[in-house]
């Protein structure tokens, strides 16, 4: 965020800016500043209040309207001026997620389908261990891996 790279204090507006930057980087396919040369130019970018990261709205482009009014939102240069956690999941795009982790799976695993992806394909060649169960699962001390193997056998239970 901004802000931790000018040296302000960590804040919660702060993670505000992680889920847009994350999330716009997952809509995109690429990290939306990965073109910049150097750690200046990162710095300048963040730091110069007129320029934006989020792509304008094009009927033909990456994102919808709604995704694009999401991402400009939480990606403001003044923490002040990002909306809380609550409230971004009153805005359009995110309210009508269930509040529930099996709806969202299912949210999930239609897109996967829908979109003809192979969430097998994503996975061949990790790196395994096996578990007491032996069961495979990605080999990671890093955290989170557990909740992912999770999501992938809720995705695959679908």
């Amino acid at each position: 965020a901004p802000e931790r790279i000018s040296g302000d204090d960590y804040s919660y507006a702060a993670d505000v800016w992680a889920v847009g930057i994350v999330g716009l980087e997952g809509c995109l396919g690429v990290h939306p500043l990965g073109a910049l040369r150097s750690y200046y130019d990162l710095l300048h970018e963040l730091t110069t209040p007129e320029s934006s990261i989020v792509p304008p709205h094009a009927e033909d482009g990456p994102l919808s309207a709604n995704a694009t009014d999401l991402f400009e939102q939480c990606l403001r240069k003044s923490p002040v001026e990002r909306p809380t956690a609550e409230a971004l999941l009153r805005h359009p795009l995110l309210s009508p997620l269930p509040e529930d982790t099996a709806g969202l799976a299912r949210i999930v695993a239609e897109y996967i389908e829908e979109a003809g992806l192979d969430l097998d394909a994503h996975t061949e060649g990790r790196a395994t261990d096996d578990n007491a169960q032996g069961t495979a699962r990605p080999a990671s001390s890093g955290r989170g891996t557990s909740n992912m193997t999770e999501l992938e056998r809720q995705l695959r239970g679908l």
